[in-house]
């Protein structure tokens, strides 16, 4: 008898034992719960860009939208004569084809306010532009958007793309910002480009479906 109760009371502090072990270990899982990932953000200092009342309705919208769809960014309106930019001023969409066709002007016109906001100065102009060549110069040096060579090729409208993409990285290296330009949707007409950090890149990838990527990560796959 005294062996029995012995034998249970040995696995009654085994098993209160193992009960205090996973209690007191610290949980591996991630609360993404709205006010951690908000939280989060703002740690990555995803905001920083906007101020006052925009950064309030920045705020505002994201909360909206993350809790009903599962986004990060807000637009307010888009066809191919106004601003498709969010709220926070990091995401703006971009049609291909419109850019192809001598939009890249316009589309630096409408990330003004994100080039305020890192502090760098950006000025452009279109040097040329016909059906066989697209030639601008962005910050006082010249850029072959597209030439008569391009224009054999099916990839086209990616090819003036990726070369926008590589300007806009360019300019945020020499200006020594931690932000490079990635993109959503890359090959297709409506794509998505975001300023970001690597680290911001990263944790939107964890809490969206948005893959975004980067001019590396995309840089083998054909379009």
């Amino acid at each position: 008898m005294k062996k029995k109760l012995g034998a249970v009371v040995l696995i009654t502090v085994i098993f209160l034992f193992g009960i205090f072990i996973l209690i007191s270990k610290p949980s591996n899982s991630k609360d993404n719960s709205l006010q951690n990932i908000e939280n989060k953000l703002e740690e990555l200092e995803f905001f920083i860009l906007v101020e006052g009342e925009l950064k309030d309705e920045s705020l505002r919208t994201f909360r909206e939208n993350y809790k009903e769809y599962k986004s990060v960014f807000n637009y307010d309106r888009y066809d191919s004569e106004s601003i498709l930019g969010s709220t926070e001023l990091r995401a703006y969409g971009i049609d291909a084809e419109n850019l192809a066709e001598g939009g890249l002007e316009k589309y630096l016109n409408d990330m003004s306010k994100t080039f305020e906001a890192l502090g760098i100065d950006m000025t452009s102009e279109t040097n040329e532009f016909s059906t066989t060549n697209y030639i601008v110069t962005v910050n006082d040096k010249e850029y072959i958007i597209f030439d008569s060579n391009d224009m054999m090729n099916s990839n086209f409208w990616w090819i003036a793309s990726k070369q926008f993409i590589q300007i806009l990285n360019e300019n945020l290296e020499t200006n020594s910002k931690d932000e490079r330009v990635f993109i959503v949707n890359a090959g297709n007409n409506d794509q998505m480009l975001i300023f970001l950090t690597v680290d911001q890149k990263e944790y939107l990838n964890q809490i969206t479906d948005l893959n975004i990527k980067s001019l590396e990560e995309i840089e083998s796959a054909v379009y």
